[in-house]
């Protein structure tokens, strides 16, 4: 998921001229943070996103660079869905359907906490509680992540992934 999971540009003018995000760029960026996210602590991953999503460098993420990640990600989906294992082909559909449903604005916004218009890397982690573990291993754990305010995020979006999240663990 967006992941994504999960700023802005230098310059205000520059927001309108950046180069999209081709397919390309997203498969090359997949290829080098998948080892390094499988492997590496969550926040050398989260770092690795963060740094391909900031297109200018100010370290937070403008509507404009999760508009343009997010379409790079759509036309890189299209373009390798046929090659793609079948479980990471319906991980990514399932990601791009509950963001569509909830709109990248509201989603965008449900994170911007100081209504800059910007998000921060710690108002992107709000929901997350990083540690040591690789990203996958963190992120099938429901005490590091809250889940539920992850959910209240999506909104409508939430039928959509809910269902696929790690099981709750059982009252001792």
């Amino acid at each position: 998921m967006l992941l994504t999971v999960l700023a802005g540009l230098a310059s205000p003018a520059l927001a309108d001229t950046a180069e999209p995000l081709r397919a390309d760029d997203v498969a090359a960026f997949l290829a080098e943070a998948g080892p390094l996210c499988a492997l590496r602590p969550a926040a050398d991953c989260i770092d690795s996103g963060w740094r391909f999503a900031d297109r200018n460098g100010d370290d937070r993420l403008g509507l404009n660079e999760v508009n343009d990640v997010r379409d790079g990600v759509q036309r890189w989906f299209l373009s390798a869905r046929e090659e793609l294992p079948r479980q990471t082909s319906a991980g990514v559909a399932v990601g791009l359907l509950a963001l569509q449903l909830v709109g990248v604005s509201s989603f965008h916004d449900s994170y911007d906490t100081d209504g800059d218009g910007q998000v921060t890397r710690g108002e992107a982690l709000a929901d997350v509680t990083l540690d040591r573990r690789p990203l996958p291993l963190l992120l099938q754990d429901r005490a590091a992540v809250d889940w539920p305010r992850f959910l209240e995020r999506l909104g409508v979006g939430a039928a959509v992934i809910d269902g696929l999240l790690p099981e709750q663990p059982s009252p001792q």
